[in-house]
């Protein structure tokens, strides 16, 4: 099959079905979406791999509704859900005083070194 995917994970439908630029409107087709095509391996003697599924997009896209419906997929208490708004760097005594002109959404926002440390 062709589409996006990552472990088992497909995505064809989230992405076949939404016009580009637009926003899935309904968490129900989200989880139809977010479906699991394949067990994990049930060899215990299995290495254990960590992975990283990153999650991107605009501000209330829904990031947090996909990442909420991944986890619960994954039926795994390992997971672990890295917000990047934990990572916006301070703003320096010029950025404080234009703060209505700051843009939150821009990378240089964050402190992209302490997230990756």
């Amino acid at each position: 099959a062709s589409g996006p995917h990552f472990s088992g994970l497909r995505f064809d439908g989230l992405l076949s079905s939404s016009p580009p630029n637009s926003s899935v409107s309904s968490p129900s087709h989200l989880r139809s979406a977010v479906s699991s095509s394949s067990p994990a391996s049930s060899d215990p003697e299995a290495p254990k791999q960590p992975f990283v599924i990153g999650v991107s997009g605009g501000t209330a896209s829904g990031k947090t509704t996909v990442c909420d419906m991944i986890i619960q997929q994954l039926h795994d208490h390992r997971v672990v859900l890295v917000n990047q708004d934990s990572f916006y760097r301070g703003l320096t005594s010029e950025e404080q005083q234009r703060v209505q002109e700051y843009n939150f959404d821009h990378p240089d926002a964050f402190d992209t070194e302490q997230l990756l440390h």
